[in-house]
């Protein structure tokens, strides 16, 4: 957003640009999204059989009783919201804080830092088409779910923590800006958080399980920016909130180590 209200010289047209793509965006969904598989054209037999075992199987899950509440006697659903907690710690800090850190501390441009702003960002997009192929290239390969999640998850909530520390080791505004831009490619990994919820519940209650972990991150993103802001103000430095992004690389490679990933759990 920030190079668009760069290069069309007004925040009025940026915000007007991408407005009308958002309405093309879904009227373009409106014409080829569907209600139900099986209505759409493009759907195969064997993708349609595919999906009608699942629906099969799932619907003995639908017959099981109990709440989504009592898989929070176990400990996986815990260490998700807690890594997820991390992980959008870090998310929101970045989204909210780095350019102005990018600006007001590196001394950048104003035009230089929305182009910096897009490579952080830009990372992460790379960062989580990256993490879902490898994830399911490993998979594919016969290596155990388990295995898969837990390394790369907690390598990269490691590899979060690692750059973000570094940044205030650096005296070059373009190493700093790059670290932050290898910690962001690293956070966006947790992409692979949004299908933990479906391994751990009965299909019946996942949405009520992914609730639960969106809320926990939510409660970071509100957290995170206003603990930024008492930081900068207090200290007028960013050292504490690195220090701090660290930590939360930190909880998120930990939680993230303990899930297990293999066990459907009961309610």
């Amino acid at each position: 957003m920030t190079g668009l209200i760069i290069w069309l010289g007004t925040w009025r047209f940026a915000f007007a640009a991408v407005g009308i793509l958002t309405v093309i965006i879904g009227i373009v969904a409106w014409l080829f999204v569907r209600d139900r598989p099986s209505e759409h054209p493009w759907i195969s037999r064997e993708e349609l059989d595919y999906l009608n075992q699942g629906n099969s199987e799932a619907q003995g899950e639908n017959d099981s009783k109990g709440s989504a509440l009592q898989y929070f006697k176990h400990l996986s659903p815990w260490m998700l919201l807690l890594a997820f907690f991390g992980y959008d710690a870090v998310l929101f800090g970045l989204m909210t804080w780095a350019p102005t850190y990018v600006s007001k501390v590196q001394h950048v441009s104003f035009g230089m830092t929305g182009v910096w702003t897009f490579v952080i960002f830009g990372s992460g997009f790379v960062g989580e088409l990256f993490s879902g192929q490898l994830a399911d290239r490993l998979m594919r390969f016969g290596i155990s779910t388990n295995v898969v999640m837990r390394s790369m998850l907690g390598f990269a909530g490691l590899g979060v923590a690692g750059a973000i520390l570094c940044v205030s080791q650096v005296s070059s505004s373009t190493q700093a800006i790059l670290l932050i831009s290898l910690a962001n490619f690293f956070l966006r990994w947790g992409g692979l958080y949004w299908s933990v919820p479906a391994r751990l519940a009965l299909k019946k209650h996942v949405g009520q399980l992914t609730g639960a972990m969106n809320f926990s991150g939510n409660v970071a993103g509100i957290l995170t920016p206003i603990l930024v802001g008492v930081i900068v103000q207090e200290t007028l430095s960013f050292t504490g909130v690195f220090t701090m992004f660290a930590i939360a690389g930190g909880i998120m490679a930990l939680g993230s180590i303990i899930i297990n990933y293999s066990r459907k759990l009961t309610a």
